[in-house]
């Protein structure tokens, strides 16, 4: 039964070069929220599937930064409330969704936003920076988007003390799509790395339909033929819980899947590769629960290879990160965010939600 009887609408920035993201973050809301929700996604979308998958019914928006679809069902009643989720939607389609309901703004920047209720899930958490009612801001890891299995995946990390494997299982993940290849970059440090005595499994996960995923495929082959390197290419993954529990160290970018190894306790080095992930990557190193290495132009793969030895050698400072970042994200901010924005649509919003 979704809640209060309210039908959500959730329009999604979801073309190729917007990252699967903002996808599987309102993926999570709309499962806590309302299973008839519907989505709004871009007629370019190479996402659909994620969301049919799920469970759920999705419509096209003629153009990339409109919501004339979602504004449609709103006006003919088929939609009560909405969700928008993207860095290109004007203020106007923002604020014109709002006069026909609740709509609420999913957000990374902190900026002014036209929406009445904002979800902005990043780790230092933007809450006074907003120009609306603070019982309409939820701010913070605590809002952390994931989907439901992340709660119990967080309470087996929590339960469960690293163990030495012999072998350094580290995951290369820098997005599904990875437009700018720092797939291949990655791959080129790891591959200065290599060392006979050190025994070291790389796992690759990029989308089938990624642009650069033919080279990264061959620079795979390469570092599996290195001593002491295994190395593999996962596609299109449904699940990346498994690959978390059985990663010992990451190497990613600081969007959502940066709070997904969070919640799974998983310590991460992070590349920053769009300006909507440098606050997340910054305060996650300001919290000590990741290391960033910094912005994947300013980089150079030698610096990013004694970074990544530097991390892996020292087991006593990835456990420490691991741990401290377990206490950030715990899996339940979509739950929350659920609670919260069905309370601000019926009028009933408590400040404490009870889970």
């Amino acid at each position: 039964m979704r809640r209060n009887d309210v039908r959500w609408g959730l329009r999604v920035a979801s073309r190729p070069s917007d990252g699967a993201g903002h996808v599987m973050r309102c993926l999570a809301l709309a499962e806590a929220l309302d299973p008839d929700a519907v989505f709004f996604l871009d007629a370019d979308t190479t996402l659909d599937g994620y969301v049919t998958q799920a469970g759920f019914s999705w419509r096209a928006e003629p153009e990339p930064a409109s919501a004339q679809m979602l504004e449609s069902a709103m006006s003919a009643g088929d939609v009560e409330a909405a969700v928008i989720d993207g860095y290109d939607f004007p203020p106007e389609v923002v604020a014109a969704l709002g006069r026909h309901g609740l709509c609420v703004s999913v957000d990374d920047f902190g900026h002014a936003i036209a929406g009445q209720a904002v979800i902005n899930p990043g780790l230092d958490g933007r809450a006074t920076r907003y120009d609306i009612p603070r019982d309409r801001v939820m701010a913070g890891p605590e809002y952390a988007l994931l989907r439901a299995p992340f709660k119990d995946a967080h309470d087996d990390a929590v339960g469960r003390e690293p163990k030495d494997r012999g072998t350094l299982n580290v995951l290369v993940a820098m997005g599904a799509v990875d437009s700018g290849n720092a797939t291949g970059f990655v791959l080129q440090a790891m591959s200065r790395m290599a060392r006979p005595e050190t025994a070291v499994a790389v796992t690759v996960v990029l989308a089938a339909a990624a642009p650069h995923i033919d080279a990264v495929r061959r620079q795979v082959q390469a570092l599996d033929a290195l001593p002491g390197v295994a190395c593999r290419l996962l596609s299109d993954v449904d699940d990346m819980i498994p690959i978390y529990r059985q990663t010992d160290l990451a190497v990613g970018a600081g969007g959502v899947s940066l709070l997904e190894r969070l919640c799974c306790g998983v310590p991460s080095v992070l590349l920053t590769l769009a300006d909507n992930q440098l606050p997340n990557a910054e305060a996650a190193a300001r919290l000590g629960i990741a290391v960033h290495a910094g912005r994947r132009e300013d980089l150079d793969a030698d610096a990013l290879a004694g970074l990544i030895a530097r991390f892996t050698a020292d087991s006593a400072w990835r456990n420490r990160v691991r741990r401290d970042g377990l206490a950030v994200v715990d899996g339940r901010g979509a739950t929350r965010a659920a609670e919260h924005i069905s309370s601000l649509h019926a009028g009933t919003y408590e400040h404490q939600v009870s889970l």
